[in-house]
């Protein structure tokens, strides 16, 4: 089952590698420089579906579950942001990707800044997509209280996820919430424990690469606000922030034509 070399699928290739003692799943499209793509809560890489279609020419985009997600195997350990960090610092070690840019979505965002900051020599750019910011997210107890509902609870994870993408659902979205069921157990809670407590604001000034910010109007209030995006891109000295009118919490499945056009310009641009 382990084949870092993987399997040629209609989508690229598909394949497993192991990880710490952990089986990570990943696609893999095109040829170049390699793109990174980081899915958050509840998430796996199908959250990227529009963008394995969509290349920037010369770039590889790569698109990894997460210890914990989907086709990949349990977290070793405590839940942390700084664990799955470290989990994704050694996949990359495991496919020999270097010069690498970074795209984060959610908690996938944090994931990806505190890679950024641990290994800052070869990541050459950061792009945060409704992403936690430098401090965290913080979580009520009363609403960590509510997590642990919907483990195995297919309507209660298809009425939330739906909710994050309120412009409307792609076609597969029934497959999206087919992943979510499958994210362990300890991570609905833990998840949001490990946002609460993740906090590189004091780091942030050090990463001078070029990054990129972009958030949903229609974004939910307990998650991305625009204060939240704001804070994001002002604690990065070469940040551009970009504030979308009609998408909510999922911009690169929502308006997914404009969202490759941006990230294209970004990776063709700026790097």
């Amino acid at each position: 089952m382990s084949n870092p070399c993987g399997s040629a699928t209609a989508g690229g290739e598909a394949a497993t590698v192991p990880v710490g003692g952990v089986e990570m799943a990943y696609r893999s499209v095109g040829e170049g420089r390699p793109l990174l793509l980081v899915h958050g809560n509840y998430g796996s890489k199908r959250w990227f579906e529009e963008q394995l279609r969509d290349l920037a020419p010369g770039w590889r985009y790569i698109a990894p579950d997460l210890p914990n997600f989907a086709q990949s195997g349990d977290l070793p350990g405590e839940i942390s942001i700084a664990a799955y960090a470290r989990h994704l610092a050694a996949f990359c070690d495991a496919l020999g990707l270097d010069d690498l840019v970074l795209l984060g979505h959610s908690l996938g965002g944090a994931v990806v800044q505190a890679l950024a900051l641990d290994e800052g020599e070869r990541v050459k750019g950061l792009v945060l997509v409704a992403s936690a910011s430098p401090s965290g997210h913080f979580t009520s107890e009363e609403h960590i209280a509510l997590l642990d509902s919907f483990v195995g609870n297919r309507e209660g994870l298809h009425a939330a996820l739906a909710a994050t993408i309120p412009s409307g659902l792609p076609d597969y979205f029934p497959a999206i919430v087919d992943d979510a069921l499958q994210m362990r157990a300890p991570a609905y809670t833990g998840n949001a424990r490990a946002l609460a407590a993740f906090d590189v604001s004091d780091r942030t000034a050090s990463f001078t690469n070029p990054v990129l910010v972009v958030r949903g109007a229609l974004d939910l209030p307990h998650l991305i606000t625009e204060e939240i995006a704001r804070a994001t891109a002002a604690a990065y000295p070469d940040a551009t922030l970009e504030l979308w009118d009609d998408v909510g919490h999922s911009p690169q499945i929502e308006a997914p034509g404009r969202f490759n056009a941006l990230l294209r310009r970004f990776l063709e641009e700026d790097l």
